[in-house]
């Protein structure tokens, strides 16, 4: 009799293992030493749909906590801990197994990642045109592979926030003047007002670089991470986290660079841009110019076709109703990656708050 509820036990355990959507889950890990290690992993009964789910479920407790209002903001805490700490917990059961690869800092090499049409992702280690091979395991040896790339449906992948660069200023600033001279702006001037434009956004930049990298220096024990969304709409989607500040980048690949520690964009139109301020450097940007910006808030990193990338966020802009009354004016911020410079675009209104608006100043 015990022999056949032990049979049972396993039979079903062993069924709901077949039938539990099982999801190739992918660490990529950069300790302080520049060493990379990949790690893999199947986080069971996860599926594109959970992070959908997890929000269905937080809003019906939401619902049901209707009459206090201050609970309710404990409960918003607590998801978002409870979703961190079950994260974590993932990162570090994929993380107690043996690494896929390791590249050591004295192998210096980019790691390239590209979202699929189906919602996966495929990850690639390059150096120069070599591809290197990452090993898969499995359990069967006769389905054991070595691929150039792996496909996974979920990534985390983490690196230090003030990692060591071997670029120097002067190789920071010859990109910026390649970059800024291509656009439209610089090249519709004449040769002479051209040359004096580029000079002088050359010294800009070089002063502004100093800022930008002695704000990481400060931040030196974060860590940034980038990872993959789940749920409806988000496939081909991935969330940059520096400090409290998340940034979504949709419609666009990227690659790490293990050598100078720095994120590039790969825009659709094939255009690959370093990565200069990171989402926290640059929601400070937009608040030191005056707009409203929630540390909290997610923001967006748009491309454009002729190249740029921007981060673009809901704001509010303090103005005066007839120059006399203090209001709150919804706006759109824009901060050029590149430049660092921030245009702001009043949101659409209709009704009284246009006319409200327009005698605002």
């Amino acid at each position: 009799m015990k022999k056949k509820i032990i049979k049972s036990t396993l039979f079903a355990f062993l069924a709901i293992l077949m039938v539990a959507p099982q999801a190739l889950a992918l660490e990529i890990f950069v300790d302080d030493y520049g060493t990379v290690r990949f790690y893999q992993g199947s986080v069971l009964g996860r599926d594109d749909d959970s992070e959908e789910d997890r929000d269905d479920d937080h809003e019906e407790d939401k619902d049901d906590d209707k009459e206090d209002d201050h609970d309710d903001d404990n409960d918003d805490d607590d998801d978002d801990d409870d979703h961190e700490r079950e994260r974590e917990r993932e990162r570090i059961e994929i993380r107690q197994s043996a690494p896929l690869k390791t590249l050591y800092s004295s192998s210096k090499k980019e790691i390239k990642f590209k979202s699929e049409d189906d919602g996966r992702y495929k990850i690639e280690v390059q150096d120069g045109d070599n591809k290197y091979k990452i090993e898969r395991r499995s359990t069967d040896p006769s389905k054991f592979t070595k691929k150039e790339a792996i496909e996974a449906q979920s990534i985390d992948f983490s690196f230090p926030t003030d990692a060591k660069s071997s670029r120097s200023t002067e190789d920071r600033v010859d990109y910026f003047k390649d970059k800024y001279s291509q656009r439209t702006e610089v090249q519709s001037l004449d040769e002479e007002d051209r040359e004096k434009a580029i000079e002088k956004r050359q010294e800009d930049y070089k002063k502004y670089l100093e800022k930008l990298q002695e704000e990481r220096k400060d931040k030196a024990q974060e860590r940034v991470e980038i990872r993959s969304r789940f749920g409806e709409g988000q496939e081909g989607e991935f969330e940059i986290k520096s400090g409290k500040s998340k940034a979504k980048l949709k419609g666009a690949d990227f690659s790490y660079d293990t050598e100078t520690g720095e994120v590039i964009v790969t825009t659709p139109s094939g255009q690959e841009h370093f990565l200069q301020h990171l989402p926290d450097q640059a929601i400070d940007r937009m608040t030191e110019n005056g707009f409203f910006v929630d540390d909290n808030q997610e923001i967006e990193i748009e491309t454009t076709e002729d190249g740029q990338v921007k981060y673009k966020s809901n704001a509010k802009k303090s103005k005066r109703f007839l120059g006399l009354f203090n209001r709150q004016v919804e706006t759109e911020v824009v901060l050029d990656d590149l430049t660092g410079e921030i245009v702001e675009t009043e949101a659409p209104a209709t009704g009284l708050s246009s006319l409200l608006n327009f005698l605002s100043f």
